[in-house]
C-alpha cells in the first residue's frame, strides 16, 4: 500500500491513477499531513510501503511528516513532491528521511522510476530483517525467498556475477545488506571454499 498526502486534488488524483495502472498498488490518498500520520499511527500503518508528499500542506507539513513517520517506521521510504524547485528543500527533504525528491507536476517516468526504486528497496530491507532473525548463518541466492519482482532481478543479476570472475561492486544505504548479498555471491561462486574478508 502507497500512502499519498497531497493537498491538491486533482494532483492527488493523477498520480493515485497513474500509480494503481502502473504500478498496482493500492493508493490510500490523504489531503494533509496531518491525517496521513494518522493513518500511519493506525492499524494499517505496518501495511504501508511507501509515502509520497508534498512538502507545503496545511495543519503538517511534509518535513514534519517524515520526522514523524521515521519516528514510527525507521525503514519506511518518503518521497518528496512539491511545486518549489530550491534546491535547499530537496537537501532539507533527504536530511530529514527522504529517499527521492520530485518537483511537481512531477514527470510520470521519473515519478514511476523513483516509487518502484522506494518500494524495492523496502523489499530488500525487509529480505535482510528477515534473514538477520531467521537464522544466523550465511546464505546462498537459493536461500532468499518470497521476495518482490524486483529484489528478483537483484538476485539474478548477483547470481550472474558469481559465476563470473570478475571483480562486483555493491552499492547502498547502509543496513540494506550490502554484506548479506557478498556473502551470497561468495557462496555461489567457484571461490566458496576460499575465505570470505569482511573488511569495515
Amino acid at each position: 500500500m502507497i500512502l499519498l498526502a497531497e493537498d491538491d486534488p486533482l494532483q492527488r488524483r493523477t498520480i493515485k491513477r497513474m500509480l494503481e495502472k502502473e504500478v498496482s498498488a493500492e493508493v490510500l490518498e490523504v489531503p494533509d499531513g496531518a491525517e496521513a500520520l494518522l493513518k500511519l499511527k493506525s492499524d494499517i500503518g505496518p501495511n504501508i510501503r511507501l509515502v509520497l508528499t508534498d512538502i507545503g500542506m496545511p495543519v503538517l507539513d511534509g518535513m514534519g511528516l517524515i520526522k514523524a513517520g521515521r519516528k514510527l517506521f525507521p525503514q519506511l521510504p518518503f518521497i518528496v513532491l512539491t511545486a518549489s524547485e530550491d534546491v535547499n528543500d530537496a537537501v532539507e527533504a533527504m536530511q530529514v528521511g527522504a529517499v527521492d525528491f520530485i518537483t511537481k507536476p512531477p514527470e510520470p517516468t521519473r515519478l514511476l522510476a523513483s516509487v518502484r526504486n522506494a518500494l524495492a528497496l523496502k523489499s530488500l530491507q525487509e529480505e535482510v530483517g528477515r534473514l538477520q532473525q531467521g537464522r544466523s548463518s550465511l546464505y546462498r541466492f537459493s536461500d532468499i525467498t518470497d521476495v518482490s519482482p524486483s529484489l528478483k532481478g537483484i538476485c539474478a543479476l548477483g547470481q550472474k556475477a558469481a559465476g563470473s570472475d570478475i571483480p562486483v561492486l555493491i552499492t547502498g544505504e547502509s543496513g540494506v545488506g550490502k554484506e548479506v548479498f557478498a556473502h551470497a555471491i561468495h557462496l555461489d561462486s567457484k571461490r566458496a571454499d576460499k575465505p570470505f574478508v569482511s573488511v569495515n
